[in-house]
């Protein structure tokens, strides 16, 4: 790609905002994890849009998650962008445990997306292919945590499944201490093989990329191209369109980030943008 690229989280989510109003999301829901966005998130994206604009944006790379999908979609279609300009990479997916079905699929495919995201590239294969396990104990973790809450049948309630992961060693999920600090450095791992793998690819040369992700998937692309630790990069600021420039000899980094203050992903309460979320991915 060229030497500079947007990061982004995706807008609004249906379920959180139904969740704020009281309402019931996850026993009503068939994918429970993949929520799309509300009424408020598309017109978030259309915002995203307007920040982008004149930007020089070609191409976006985006999770294949619903409401990232749906927020990719608005965003080119606000930007004129043509058909086969959405790729939808696996290796920008949340993190695992942010992941509440017991039941694959965990996120689409791009046949399957594209009633949703007409623009959706149907040829493009992710450069880091993802898979996730139902995993019991991440339940029986969870009903330790939470006991009031569990009923009876409601296992989808609770993170569930576990992601897959063939170069860190895997995470014993016996034991409480520990796992969610690992399954954070399963997820910045395979963000950084992503980010460095799309960088990569020739058939992105010559274009100017958006990555459209999730409050986990974001800090941690960002976080690799600018050298950080899992443990250091600042949460605050996951939600904000960011600008990556490359730095041509700069040492001990080949990349600077740089925000304008627009936020994504976040609840709009009483009219305001911008109002925290509880940092939901």
């Amino acid at each position: 790609c060229s030497g500079m690229f947007f990061t982004a989280r995706h807008c609004e989510r249906l379920d959180r905002r139904l969740e704020a109003e009281g309402k019931t999301w996850l026993g009503n829901a068939a994918r429970p994890h993949d929520s799309p966005l509300s009424e408020v998130g598309k017109s978030q994206a259309r915002q995203l849009a307007a920040a982008l604009k004149d930007r020089g944006v070609t191409r976006i790379i985006s999770s294949p998650l619903i409401r990232c999908m749906q927020t990719s979609e608005i965003v080119a279609e606000e930007l004129g962008l043509e058909v086969g300009s959405v790729y939808a990479e696996e290796g920008l997916c949340e993190e695992a445990p942010s992941l509440r079905d017991p039941k694959p699929p965990y996120f689409l495919r791009p046949h399957d997306l594209r009633g949703l995201c007409s623009r959706v590239n149907l040829e493009y294969k992710s450069v880091r292919p993802v898979e996730h396990r139902y995993d019991e104990g991440a339940v029986i973790r969870d009903l330790k945590r939470k006991p009031k809450q569990y009923r009876p049948g409601a296992d989808r309630e609770f993170h569930s499944v576990r992601e897959l992961h063939d170069t860190i060693p895997k995470v014993d999920t016996s034991q409480e201490e520990g796992v969610v600090d690992r399954l954070s450095e399963i997820t910045a791992h395979r963000c950084g093989v992503a980010i460095d793998r799309v960088l990569a690819d020739s058939r992105h040369s010559g274009h100017r990329l958006l990555l459209v992700g999730h409050g986990a998937s974001t800090k941690w692309v960002v976080a690799h191209l600018l050298r950080q630790g899992t443990k250091s990069f600042p949460h605050g600021s996951v939600g904000s369109m960011m600008e990556l420039t490359r730095v041509d000899g700069a040492p001990g980094a080949s990349w600077k980030a740089e925000t304008d203050g627009f936020v994504s992903g976040h609840l709009s309460v009483k009219g305001k943008e911008g109002c925290g979320d509880s940092g939901a991915p």
